[in-house]
């Protein structure tokens, strides 16, 4: 006699072989860049108010050229203080995560 085909009977069945989703390439991946990521903001909201200073004094300097202080704001907010900001930040990130990783296989 024919049986009904269902959902539970139509998909092959497979024993257990001890590995975990959790040991799965891919959450070791998300790991991996959920550590990155949270270093990076930590250091981007450690570095932003140094930096931004630094563009003030920037701006101030370049002021004293006749330029428009907004202006002068402006430019070193997008010439200087964005690719600073992100680029430090991310060197601090890399080099945090290296020496960790450094620190744990030691152990």
């Amino acid at each position: 006699m024919i049986q009904k085909v269902s959902a539970g009977n139509s998909y092959i069945r497979t024993a257990k072989t001890g590995n975990s989703k959790a040991d799965s390439p891919l959450k070791k991946g998300m790991d991996t860049v959920k550590t990155y990521t949270d270093s990076f903001v930590k250091h981007t909201k450690k570095s932003a108010p140094i930096i931004f200073a630094l563009t003030t004094i920037w701006a101030i300097a370049d002021r004293s050229e006749q330029l428009p202080f907004k202006k002068a704001f402006t430019n070193n907010l997008k010439n200087f203080f964005v690719p600073v900001l992100v680029m430090s930040s991310a060197l601090l990130t890399i080099i945090e995560n290296k020496k960790s990783k450094k620190d744990s296989t030691k152990q």
